[in-house]
């Protein structure tokens, strides 16, 4: 099984709705990439990521993508991001990673 249908499987199942909409693996796409970039995680890690990077060029390399939220979401505040996934699926791979990339009219290499 690939991990893209163990994510089909998962959300077709009301025992895993709330861990998937935990991890931001709804089907919806762009919905979980705006709950993910206004998330108190993500604004506490880009708080923390300002603080080390201030004198720096904000890049960012983003190894295990998977659907590209968090790319997405430091693309979106000016990070020049370059993502490393595997996987080539639109549930969890580059093809989520460049639909988002797409929708948000982002460069993500």
């Amino acid at each position: 099984m690939t991990w893209e249908e163990v994510i089909t499987s998962a959300r077709d199942n009301p025992k895993y709705k709330e861990v998937i909409g935990q991890s931001y693996l709804a089907e919806n796409l762009v919905e979980n990439a705006e709950r993910f970039h206004s998330s108190e995680e993500f604004i506490e890690t880009l708080r923390f990521m300002e603080i080390l990077g201030q004198k720096a060029t904000p890049r960012l390399l983003d190894i295990g993508s998977g659907n590209g939220i968090s790319a997405v979401s430091f693309a979106l505040h000016g990070y020049d991001v370059t993502v490393v996934e595997p996987d080539k699926g639109m549930t969890t791979g580059t093809g989520a990673i460049y639909k988002l990339a797409e929708h948000y009219d982002l460069r993500i290499q």
